[in-house]
């Protein structure tokens, strides 16, 4: 979770089946650290920070929750699927999610439903642009072999998960009843776990 008041972030690690918390991290910079991805190949946690450094990625250790490393995301002059005007445009990244089917990246653009398909070396290698937009406030992005879900929340009233194939293809959407904001969303089996921001 972010403090707003020392702009640092603190990561909870807990038992899925439990529902106990595991350890929690000292206060890291990562800026807002919107949203984690986990690479079971470099069996890293990546953390994108959002705010002061846009297209920053920073690499946690998932054992001691401590910063390992950064990789800054450089945006090509030329992206597949989107015309080049719009590329300097795109002012930082909200979400991140890792496929281990496909070996690749998806970093949900701020501002948007659309996202970036990057390398396991965040070389950007597609911009797509998603068939059908929800006009809710956006967060954060999750996926599996066959669909990207990214989340998003009518203040106060529900929140919802979208569901869209790689290509972009609207395929469904869960409504979930809560006034709580989502924050973000995982899917471990046939579950999706969601955490909310209740102030």
């Amino acid at each position: 979770y972010w403090n707003k008041y020392n702009d640092k972030c603190i990561i909870v690690k807990f038992n899925v089946k439990t529902k106990r918390r595991i350890r929690s991290s000292k206060p890291l910079n990562i800026d807002h650290g919107n949203d984690l991805a986990y690479n079971p190949n470099t069996r890293r946690l990546y953390a994108v920070d959002n705010y002061k450094f846009p297209y920053r990625i920073t690499i946690i250790d998932p054992k001691t929750l401590t910063i390992c490393g950064k990789v800054d995301v450089k945006m090509p002059e030329t992206l597949e699927g989107v015309d080049p005007d719009y590329i300097p445009d795109i002012d930082r990244f909200v979400g991140i999610t890792y496929d281990n089917s496909r070996h690749q990246y998806a970093l949900r653009v701020s501002g948007y439903n659309d996202f970036i398909i990057t390398d396991e070396a965040f070389t950007p290698l597609k911009y797509v642009t998603v068939s059908k937009d929800f006009e809710l406030r956006r967060q954060t992005i999750d996926c599996d072999q066959d669909h990207v879900y990214v989340t998003l929340d009518k203040q106060g009233y529900y929140n919802l998960i979208a569901a869209y194939d790689w290509e972009g293809r609207y395929q469904y959407k869960i409504r979930i009843r809560l006034k709580s904001e989502i924050q973000s969303v995982c899917r471990i089996g046939n579950y999706h776990y969601a955490t909310f921001y209740d102030n």
